[in-house]
């Protein structure tokens, strides 16, 4: 597939399939639909942080174990980018874990430390066997 295709379907699915899940964890806890998200149906940060994961994938020659480390603190870095811009420049705070031990700001925090954790594996997992599959 050529890259001027490959980029955009790769950010339209983290962003829809991040949407879904951060959707339905939010919806989860509260007991009520909560998106919380610009776009409906669509996460922006999901759909950017799949490219990142992606680019990093493909061009870091390091083992499985370093590459999911690194993704999960390239992850982490984009959450906290993308709660200091939209306080910077909406002056709206999509989420808050000043509640939650172990937080930064209320930004990001170590329970979603974690579960960048689980989805950087499981996105690093996906990535090794459609690469593995295509040759």
């Amino acid at each position: 597939m050529q890259r001027k295709f490959l980029y955009p379907i790769i950010f339209a699915i983290g962003g829809m399939f991040g949407w879904l899940i951060d959707t339905t964890y939010r919806s989860w806890l509260v007991g009520y639909y909560a998106p919380g998200t610009l776009v409906p149906f669509f996460s922006i940060i999901f759909g950017i942080g799949a490219v990142i994961l992606y680019l990093f994938f493909s061009s870091a020659n390091i083992s499985f174990l370093w590459s999911v480390i690194g993704g999960v603190a390239m992850c982490i870095a984009l959450e906290l980018a993308s709660g200091i811009l939209s306080l910077a420049l909406l002056d709206y705070r999509f989420w808050d874990y000043s509640a939650n031990p172990f937080n930064f700001y209320g930004l990001i925090d170590l329970r979603h430390g974690f579960y960048w954790l689980v989805l950087t594996t499981n996105y690093r997992l996906f990535y090794e066997y459609v690469t593995t599959s295509r040759k």
